[in-house]
């Protein structure tokens, strides 16, 4: 089976950046683990009791993967130099990656 930018936009809450680079995307794999990513792939990341995700987005990047979804507070975070660098990766935002 494979996930389309269709099925993410039918999820709830959800806010997508770069759509039109998104909408081009089939996903063949989704992963929280960043070691288990490769092109095709879509990265959730998950905030753990050892690990946070999010800390794993630009290596997953570096590994052809091309969306991530991200909470809306990381996103925010970020600095408006990285998210202009950023330009051609893809984000889901949520609340919160765990539900």
């Amino acid at each position: 089976m494979k996930l389309t930018v269709e099925d993410i936009k039918r999820l709830k809450s959800v806010k997508l950046v770069n759509e039109k680079a998104l909408s081009r995307l089939k996903f063949n794999n989704v992963s929280i683990d960043s070691r288990k990513c490769f092109k095709g792939s879509l990265f959730i990341a998950i905030k753990g009791e050892r690990f946070d995700g999010h800390d794993f987005v630009e290596q997953v990047f570096k590994k052809g993967v091309k969306c991530a979804v991200v909470s809306n507070r990381w996103y925010k975070s970020l600095s408006e130099n990285k998210k202009r660098s950023s330009k051609k990766y893809s984000f889901v935002l949520v609340q919160d990656t765990l539900k």
